[in-house]
């Protein structure tokens, strides 16, 4: 019986923590924050990335990687740009197709 009870409480809390999560991303207008993501290279080495990301709903949104492989994401709500710097090259696509199969 202490299991089920047990079991209900973190069912009913974790709808809870949802809940609040949807009411807090359906509320958001703007974003910005700082990140910090890990990725791995063709030798299988994980290497750190940092930059700044920055959100306007609806649909316009830009990722700023900083060092080495320095990158610029940008969506403009209708077309997501790229930015290679290393390359110094800059490609495109609709932003539907772009995010399709995104949580964005």
């Amino acid at each position: 019986m202490r299991f089920l009870i047990a079991g209900l409480t973190l069912l009913f809390a974790s709808q809870a923590s949802a809940q609040k999560i949807d009411d807090f991303l359906n509320n958001l207008k703007t974003f910005q924050a700082d990140f910090e993501q890990v990725v791995e290279n063709d030798s299988g080495m994980t290497l750190p990335v940092y930059g700044v990301f920055y959100l306007k709903r609806p649909g316009l949104f830009r990722w700023d990687y900083e060092g080495d492989s320095a990158q610029l994401i940008v969506a403009d709500g209708k077309r997501v740009w790229l930015l290679d710097r290393e390359l110094d090259q800059v490609s495109h696509q609709s932003q539907k197709s772009a995010l399709r199969g995104t949580p964005a």
